[in-house]
């Protein structure tokens, strides 16, 4: 049990320690693109963001606010078990669309010759602290519900958000003949 809690407490230092530093440079300009052609041009990759929306309904509190007030022991159990479920749930997809954007983003960084090794080695480090958020996420979920996870829920998005913007931006500067390559490659690749 000790080692748990000591795994516990050091992933939780090393995860701030990587947000602070992940989160110190400026947000980089997404070119010049609204944020409904941002989303076009991930979708046209076929690929979809994690939607902040519905994890913030997942993760409300109010919601089992209300079930404390005006159900019973039962619906409170069942409604804990149900949006547990459903938070893990979205973790999962989270994941996976995390994952294919970063593939998106390999590829165009490939035929592109735009790799640099700072923003690689930051994109790895901000992936790691990522993937160590989530499995923070879950063990909170799985001993706590996903009601006391809001924090953690914060820096996962924060997270997500510094691993799909690399990719917008390099896709953003791209000219359209290297762009319709990268989707063509895209598209060969296997799901």
């Amino acid at each position: 049990m000790m080692e748990l809690i000591f795994f516990v407490v050091l992933s939780a230092i090393l995860l701030a320690l990587l947000l602070l530093w992940v989160s110190s440079r400026p947000p980089a300009p997404w070119k010049n693109l609204t944020g409904i052609q941002l989303v076009d041009l991930i979708e046209s990759f076929h690929l979809s963001l994690p939607s902040v929306l519905m994890a913030a309904r997942i993760f409300a509190v109010e919601d089992w606010d209300f079930v404390c007030q005006t159900g019973g022991k039962k619906l409170r159990e069942l409604f804990l078990r149900e949006r547990s479920s459903l938070a893990l749930s979205w973790i999962r997809a989270t994941q996976s669309q995390v994952a294919r954007v970063l593939r998106l983003y390999r590829l165009a960084a490939r035929v592109s010759n735009q790799a640099r090794f700072a923003s690689e080695a930051k994109i790895l480090l901000s992936y790691s602290a990522f993937h160590l958020s989530c499995g923070v996420l879950k063990f909170l979920i799985w001993f706590l519900g996903p009601f006391q996870a809001r924090r953690t829920l914060d820096a996962t998005l924060a997270l997500t958000e510094h691993l799909v913007r690399p990719t917008v931006d390099l896709l953003a500067g791209l000219e359209s003949v290297r762009l319709n390559d990268i989707r063509r490659r895209w598209e060969q690749m296997p799901a």
